[in-house]
């Protein structure tokens, strides 16, 4: 598992290195959500996102959202370490459960198929500060750091830009049986306002439906950004 959890590390770090600007559901507005976040005093936001949203803030099969502190973080467990940020404002992260067999009703949200024993399920939220808004040209360069790094693992990583609330984002896919045992990791990153929100999903066991954790991380990322932007309003 360490081998490619770490890779995440690896791709978060190639990608914002390799930009210095982008560094400086379907009813979610985002991009009114990212008005609001620009419109928001940085330092105060940093500090208020600090606190982890509820329960009721998840979407179904998530819950208890912890803040991980990226200063001490080793990417090991999907954190982003600060050390791998150069040129940020900051970040936050949370570790968040996640339990996609217990979902029921969320739109946009899926079970994963019944009956079958995984070995590894975990989940992230990573939120990076910068100075100025995310444009279209600074997630292409994200893009092509992500694509750096993930050409570096062979045939297992791959990446594109999908639309997540008619907002582009980056998603990569990481494949990998070994073992016996077939292991999915879905990275989506969102920029919202002047912050890139990113989530991971890894899920482990003899059969994962990749698609199924797409589905799932989408339902968290978009989830975050809704959380980014209730946090914004408090921090004008």
């Amino acid at each position: 598992m360490r081998k490619f959890i770490l890779l995440f590390a690896m791709i978060a770090s190639l990608s914002f290195a390799a930009s210095p600007v982008a560094m400086a559901q379907d009813s979610v507005d985002l991009d009114a959500i990212g008005d609001t976040v620009l419109d928001a005093d940085i330092d105060q936001l940093i500090a208020g996102m600090e606190t982890p949203m509820s329960d009721d803030e998840l979407p179904d099969g998530f819950s208890n959202a912890v803040f991980q502190d990226p200063d001490a973080a080793t990417g090991d467990s999907g954190i982003i370490p600060t050390s791998d940020l150069d040129g940020s404002e900051g970040s936050v992260a949370y570790a968040v459960d996640w339990d996609p067999t217990s979902v029921a009703s969320t739109p946009g949200a899926e079970a994963s198929p019944e009956g079958i024993s995984f070995a590894v399920r975990i989940g992230t939220l990573n939120y990076i500060f910068v100075g100025e808004e995310i444009t279209g040209d600074d997630l292409d360069d994200f893009r092509d750091g992500v694509q750096q790094g993930a050409e570096s693992t062979g045939d297992e990583a791959t990446v594109e830009t999908i639309q997540v609330n008619g907002k582009d984002a980056v998603l990569m896919t990481y494949v990998l049986e070994e073992d016996g045992i077939q292991s999915v990791v879905q990275m989506i990153a969102l920029p919202v306002g002047n912050v890139m929100v990113t989530a991971m999903l890894v899920e482990a066991g003899e059969t994962v439906d990749a698609d199924n954790v797409r589905t799932n991380a989408e339902a968290l990322v978009v989830s975050g950004a809704e959380y980014l932007g209730s946090v914004a309003e408090q921090a004008q």
